[in-house]
């Protein structure tokens, strides 16, 4: 994309694909520079709260590209663009095909948690999204803190009870599994008990 060819022209629905496809490449590349200058096409168009929503095959946003790929910087140029469009918590809440949110995304991908910007960018999402952020479920029915726990990430789990209490502890997903319940069988397999604790503590209010 030739981005200097593409101000004041009209967007249609190949361009908009066009404009995500190219995004989502950067991305990819932890091309923030490309990034920015396509956020700022997009904007200098009068498109870019169209553009941000758009979702793929899968349902997926560019935030969610952006999550999974593992680039903290990018998110953060993502949000401050929706906040001057006033998409942030629109954008935010947006579930993709299965219902996984963009802070699932960002929780599933593996090495998220060791990126130094990772609680950072948790926290700017859950300001924006709050409590119904932290209790969207996907398909199967988990919330983020069976991502949390999954992770045995201690720092996560406090900041997402924050917000969830004792409501996420205690959510089953479709094969009966609460956070609580797996972080006690990972627990067995594991032996660390800090999280059960937690948990725990935050259901009986302790």
């Amino acid at each position: 994309m030739n981005v200097s060819n593409r101000v004041n022209h009209k967007w249609d629905a190949k361009m908009i694909i066009e404009w995500t496809k190219h995004v989502t490449s950067a991305i990819s590349k932890n091309d923030v520079v490309l990034v920015k200058q396509l956020l700022a096409l997009a904007e200098e168009n009068g498109v870019l709260r169209d553009l941000m929503m758009h979702t793929d095959y899968f349902g997926c946003s560019v935030l969610h590209n952006a999550m999974d790929e593992g680039n903290l910087e990018v998110v953060n140029e993502l949000l401050k663009s929706a906040g001057r469009e006033h998409v942030k918590r629109d954008l935010v809440l947006l579930p993709d095909m299965c219902g996984n949110s963009c802070l699932s995304e960002l929780l599933r991908a593996p090495c998220n948690h060791l990126h130094k910007n990772y609680l950072g960018v948790m926290q700017a999402l859950l300001d924006v999204g709050g409590r119904d952020l932290v209790m969207m479920t996907n398909s199967y029915g988990n919330n983020c803190l069976h991502k949390a726990v999954k992770l045995r990430n201690l720092e996560t789990v406090n900041l997402l009870l924050r917000y969830g209490g004792g409501d996420l502890t205690e959510n089953k997903n479709t094969h009966g599994i609460s956070p609580l319940k797996r972080a006690l069988e990972q627990q067995r397999q594991y032996g660390n008990t800090e999280i059960v604790d937690t948990l725990l503590c935050d259901i009986t209010g302790r």
